[in-house]
């Protein structure tokens, strides 16, 4: 991915590249072995200035921001008025 001068965004599909600002690795063998996960989708967008890359899988039941990128971010937040938990 590329972000130009003027805005623009350029996606090179041709090459893989793969980082991690905590250095975490994913094998094969990775714990979501037995979880049946398949990727629909995924989208960039730009929250108060910044890019974020979203990644949209059929595994997902929750649609939830983590606190990290959240934290990240530093986006505002604010108290539910009626808080529930998520399954």
């Amino acid at each position: 991915m590329i972000l130009r001068d003027d805005g623009e965004i350029v996606i090179d599909s041709s090459q893989e590249t793969s980082t991690s600002s905590d250095s975490e690795e994913c094998s094969d063998d990775s714990h979501y072995d037995n979880d049946v996960r398949r990727l629909i989708g995924s989208q960039m967008c730009l929250v108060l200035g910044n890019i974020c890359f979203v990644i949209i899988d059929g595994g997902s039941y929750v649609n939830v921001a983590n606190e990290r990128l959240v934290s990240k971010l530093a986006l505002p937040t604010i108290v539910h008025p009626r808080p529930y938990k998520l399954q």
